[in-house]
């Protein structure tokens, strides 16, 4: 097997976390990014075995901040000879509520680091890309195919990447990139306990209150009980590293098969309606649940 050089954002947890050690313990060289870099890293227990190795080296990349982007360009000129053979986008993160309570700031933030950063970090690895014909894999999600209440700016900014990757797949097939996109449902990783909520929603919110309590209840249970395992991901990625020609664009979960399935089954007035349905059935669940917690607390 060709040892490969391989760049993947967002190493601190989750597919970015699990991804970069796979691919350093099966012998490719890994430059990874996150918040707070090396420094980070020393907190994090499953990244010690993998720098051990010396295949796996660590910048601190904040996407919101371009400038940090130079000391990872700086490594690949003069470490990898200019070239990189697999660009891994996974850095990205979750800002969930409804879009009248969310602030300039939420939107702009959620945008920075989901499209804008991604977008103008991956413009400067195409020259290393292009020595190589690399490619690019984006992971996206379910969310960037179809949306969902509460997920507006993120679903937003998934359907922009979405966007972005299919032109940029048309332009970069002649010089031999290729580009993939992958599309998970929901898988147990940190993202479900690290979503933020919008700024300007509470739980008391007069119009949108009940929702959030259903959204907030259903979130923490499928994180702790039903959310399959996200090495299942990890293959994919791994496998996409690899194998001669990749696919544009690979949906991935169970959740997500069905939900692109009801997306070209159902009209969209018919979908409107069946989610609505369902958002009404987990509200009264709620709070038939919170009821019944009130009742059975002791006095």
């Amino acid at each position: 097997m060709k040892r490969k050089k391989i760049l993947i954002t967002g190493v601190s947890s989750g597919f970015g976390l699990l991804s970069c050690v796979r691919l350093v313990e099966m012998g490719h060289e890994v430059l990874g990014t996150l918040r707070g870099g090396l420094t980070r890293a020393r907190s994090i227990p499953e990244l010690q075995p993998a720098l051990a190795t010396g295949r796996l080296t660590l910048f601190d990349v904040e996407l919101v901040q371009p400038e940090s982007f130079r000391p990872a360009m700086a490594f690949i000129a003069s470490q990898w000879g200019g070239s990189l053979d697999v660009l891994i986008n996974n850095a990205g993160f979750g800002i969930l509520g409804p879009i009248e309570r969310l602030s300039e700031e939420d939107l702009r933030n959620q945008m920075e680091v989901n499209f804008f950063g991604t977008v103008l970090f991956t413009q400067l690895t195409l020259p290393a890309l292009r020595k190589t014909k690399g490619r690019i894999l984006n992971v996206s999600s379910i969310a960037g195919l179809l949306s969902f209440p509460f997920y507006g700016i993120y679903s937003a900014s998934k359907f922009a990447l979405e966007g972005i990757s299919e032109a940029l797949l048309y332009e970069l097939h002649p010089q031999g990139i290729q580009v993939g996109l992958i599309e998970p449902g929901g898988f147990h990783t940190s993202f479900t306990s690290s979503v933020r909520q919008a700024a300007h929603l509470g739980s008391e919110d007069a119009v949108y209150g009940d929702e959030k309590r259903a959204m907030d209840a259903v979130m923490k249970r499928r994180h702790q009980f039903t959310l399959p395992d996200p090495s299942r991901v990890v293959d994919l990625l791994v496998k996409l590293c690899h194998q001669r020609r990749i696919p544009f664009r690979t949906v991935i979960g169970r959740d997500a098969a069905l939900l692109c399935f009801l997306r070209k089954m159902l009209p969209t007035n018919v979908l409107v309606r069946v989610l609505g349905w369902a958002m009404r059935r987990l509200t009264r669940a709620e709070k038939a649940r919170s009821q019944s917690n009130k009742i059975g607390a002791p006095s």
